[in-house]
């Protein structure tokens, strides 16, 4: 006989890979987080791979996408597979016009 595990809940308009259980970070990857939410509140849109790395001061975007593919993994950003297309999945208001998430 096995156990079952108990399903994690999702939260609600949260999108698909956020759970109630949200791991902890790195001191690296919230610098990384931090400096996503001021870019899209600067230039109104998400920022690029290169753009979070020039303003970090980190000489290649391979580090970032190695922070990007931990804070996904953990539940903190969603990203597709297309450019721009970072999104704080906990954030409770926009961070590019202030207006509140539903």
């Amino acid at each position: 006989m096995s156990k079952k595990k108990p399903a994690k809940k999702a939260i609600k308009n949260s999108g698909p890979v956020a759970t109630e259980n949200v791991r902890p970070i790195t001191g690296r990857q919230q610098a990384v987080l931090d400096t996503i939410e001021k870019l899209m509140a600067e230039h109104k849109r998400p920022p690029s791979v290169r753009e979070i790395a020039a303003a970090m001061d980190i000489s290649s975007p391979n580090g970032i996408m190695n922070h990007l593919r931990s804070l996904v993994k953990k539940g903190y950003v969603a990203k597709e597979r297309t450019s721009r297309s970072i999104r704080l999945v906990h954030a409770t208001v926009c961070p590019c016009c202030g207006r509140p998430f539903p």
